[in-house]
């Protein structure tokens, strides 16, 4: 059996960074509008692209990659991820956080449904197998923001 310190010791620390961004992100709003907030941010993650290829560039890892006979599909599942999670993830998650005066709310949403899409097209997609553990805890995470969602609803309508 594997130990779990280098697993759950870099997911903490990518929680506290996922956790403090959205805080971050949500007093940026307040001083600029959501399309300016995506260009932004796009502007960003392409800096920190050209930085890294810049820096593969210099090493053998990028020859490596251009000598690999699956480049195409690198290329492609790469593309799509990228597309994803830029443009259908963030342009999103920034006009949900924008319009919405629950940060908590947003962020529930965002971080949690995720579980249940992974869960889902890791089934399918990559023959992952699912227990029953994994199931209830994705069933009760749902749970929870139906919940939330009613009781932010109660709160406002005092």
């Amino acid at each position: 059996m594997t130990s779990l310190f280098p697993i759950v010791i870099p997911s903490l620390i990518s929680s506290i960074g996922w956790g403090l961004t959205p805080i971050l992100e949500k007093i940026n709003l307040k001083l600029v509008d959501n399309d300016h907030m995506i260009v932004f941010f796009i502007h960003l993650i392409f800096i920190g692209l050209l930085a890294l290829i810049l820096g593969l560039f210099y090493t053998k890892k990028i020859k490596s990659l251009f000598s690999n006979p699956n480049l195409k599909n690198i290329m492609l599942v790469g593309f799509l991820g990228s597309f994803s999670a830029v443009f259908l993830g963030y342009y999103f998650y920034f006009r949900a956080l924008a319009n919405s005066d629950s940060t908590l709310l947003v962020i529930l949403v965002v971080y949690i449904l995720p579980l249940l899409v992974v869960s889902i097209l890791s089934k399918i997609i990559l023959k992952e197998q699912l227990n029953i553990g994994m199931i209830s805890g994705l069933i009760i995470s749902i749970m929870g923001i139906i919940i939330f969602g009613y009781h932010s609803k109660k709160i406002k309508s005092k």
